[in-house]
């Protein structure tokens, strides 16, 4: 198993129960131990909290959607100029040129069919999780688990159509009119006057400390048998002359198992090359915010969606820090491209930044003005990786033992969501069985969905 980020833990958790005897390499340092954050990936190197909901890793691809509209002008400018580019679209060399060309490429049917199928596997990740946390609650204790989403929103008509996803996906479990929310939540009168709580709903879902989560994985697996190697480089994937693996390149040597299971996230790069994924695997950005948690009556993590363009959707987590309350914001959206290392503008870094902190200043006023003086210089970012029809990756290929190769990735912010899905689909494959994971994030759906748009 390459990339040691939380999709790929998961999946080597039900393996490892599945009785598969596991190595697990990783690029970078092991995170049982501290590090500086830029020299880990994703699930590590960014603040220590995720969500799950029905609707993450949203179709941002949707044509005609009222939350997220205007797509067709996010990858023409910069962050500074409402945009999604962490540098000039002049900059960008051929392969993300040709994202962007797939990623505007597919048509108004996919796009709404790829939408459905993405809530289609959450709520089916959901179930799993649920069933998790019931057989193994070691693994939630002491990780800040945190049920049920209060989800806000800043445009009536923005939440009015969120409120019909919601309950026709099943997830909506109580709709506040604006003078019940200030009275439950007096802390957004602020935001109310600044005509900024257009709704209020609260829904399916948790948050909890996905570093502290994986780590306990990683102390189970290790606990089984598993083989960690950190500081271990791929480099790519060897095939014979008629397609099938004959093994992956590690550390410059190449190494034969029965399977493989690669989960590289944003920094792939070329070594995806000789596969249909491809090129399809790029890099978008979001940035963390901790606020010191001043508000008793905040018992559930939310979702902001403010209606804009750089930070649309803010991520409020609840969880401890250092024995203290906090909420940490995570938002953003800045397209990296296909780049192998964290190579962010600052400028434009910056630019997401302020976005996050008219966020936290516009609902969380009294907390954000404890900490502006201090705030510049402290916040994090993480790289996720994303495909241009919105949906993951899962692709298999033949290895010469008889066995499978499967990449994952591409979730859109959705890989902590659907990673208990994927660890699903991982184990059918190599049991030989079908899964519906290999069809709905088959990466040559990506291909058919440019040729039909275009004929």
């Amino acid at each position: 198993m390459v990339g040691a980020g939380v999709v790929n833990l998961v999946s080597a958790y039900f393996l490892a129960k599945a009785n598969h005897r596991l190595t697990i390499v990783d690029k970078g340092p092991n995170p049982l131990y501290p590090a500086f954050w830029k020299k880990l990936g994703c699930t590590f190197g960014g603040e220590n909290v995720r969500m799950f909901t029905y609707t993450e890793a949203d179709n941002y691809n949707e044509k005609g959607s009222q939350l997220y509209s205007r797509m067709d002008e996010a990858f023409e400018r910069v962050i500074g100029d409402s945009g999604w580019l962490v540098r000039p679209k002049e900059t960008l060399n051929a392969q993300e040129q040709a994202w962007i060309q797939d990623f505007h490429a597919v048509s108004p049917a996919d796009a709404i069919q790829f939408g459905e199928e993405i809530y289609r596997v959450n709520i089916s990740s959901g179930k799993i999780w649920q069933q998790w946390m019931e057989e193994a609650p070691e693994l939630f204790d002491d990780v800040d688990l945190v049920q049920d989403i209060l989800r806000i929103y800043s445009d009536p008509a923005d939440f009015h159509a969120a409120q019909k996803l919601h309950g026709r996906l099943g997830s909506l479990t109580e709709v506040l009119s604006t003078e019940s929310a200030l009275e439950k939540y007096p802390l957004f009168k602020s935001a109310r006057s600044a005509d900024m709580l257009g709704g209020c709903m609260m829904v399916k879902g948790f948050t909890l400390k996905v570093q502290d989560f994986c780590k306990k994985i990683i102390r189970h697996l290790m606990d089984a048998g598993v083989e960690f190697r950190w500081n271990a480089n791929f480099s790519g994937i060897q095939k014979n002359w008629d397609g099938a693996v004959t093994g992956v390149i590690i550390d410059d040597k190449m190494e034969q198992y029965d399977h493989y299971v690669l989960s590289l996230g944003a920094y792939a790069g070329a070594t995806l090359e000789n596969t249909r994924t491809g090129n399809q695997l790029h890099g978008v950005l979001g940035v963390w915010l901790s606020l010191p948690n001043i508000y008793p009556e905040l018992k559930h993590s939310m979702k902001i969606h403010k209606t804009g363009r750089v930070g649309e959707d803010t991520n409020v987590t609840l969880i401890e820090q250092h024995g203290e309350p906090v909420l940490v914001l995570g938002s953003g959206y800045g397209y990296t491209g296909n780049a192998t290392k964290n190579n962010i503008s600052n400028s434009e870094l910056q630019g997401i930044f302020d976005s996050v902190k008219h966020t936290a200043q516009t609902y969380f006023p009294e907390a954000y003005a404890m900490v502006k003086d201090r705030i510049d210089g402290t916040g994090k970012y993480c790289v996720r990786s994303w495909t241009p029809t919105g949906l993951g990756v899962f692709e298999t290929i033949p290895t010469v033992r008889g066995g499978h190769l499967i990449v994952t990735g591409g979730n859109n912010t959705g890989g902590f969501t659907q990673a208990p899905y994927i660890a699903d689909a991982v184990l059918s494959t190599l049991r030989n069985k079908i899964h519906p994971l290999q069809s709905l994030f088959a990466p040559q759906r990506m291909r058919r969905s440019i040729e039909s748009s275009i004929s």
